[in-house]
């Protein structure tokens, strides 16, 4: 697996994305992918699972227990850390996200 810009390489096969790819999470199953955003809300909600043969399964949900703040949704870092799924948003605020459906927990 390889990553060049806005495409992900999975075994000959290419996935292509909206935005820039700044950081790809390997696990068993799923690849997690953290995308570049803007100040758009429509490039926030910026992680996807993907499937080892290229499926996207979902993109990260809304945070629904911190929607005061515009930019919330964007991710700036991705994460796996003593058997949890990380993400930091644009406020340097950790959240906690279910890797098999993107939710938000807590």
């Amino acid at each position: 697996m390889t990553w060049h810009d806005n495409y992900l390489v999975l075994d000959n096969q290419s996935v292509e994305f909206k935005n820039k790819i700044y950081k790809v999470l390997e696990r068993e199953t799923y690849i997690f992918v953290l995308l570049g955003f803007d100040f758009d809300p429509k490039s926030h909600c910026n992680i996807y699972c993907i499937q080892k043969d290229g499926h996207i399964l979902w993109q990260i949900k809304k945070n629904k227990h911190n929607s005061t703040k515009s930019m919330s949704d964007a991710y700036i870092g991705l994460t796996y850390r003593n058997g949890c799924y990380e993400a930091i948003n644009f406020y340097n605020q950790t959240v906690y996200f279910n890797p098999y459906n993107g939710k938000i927990i807590g």
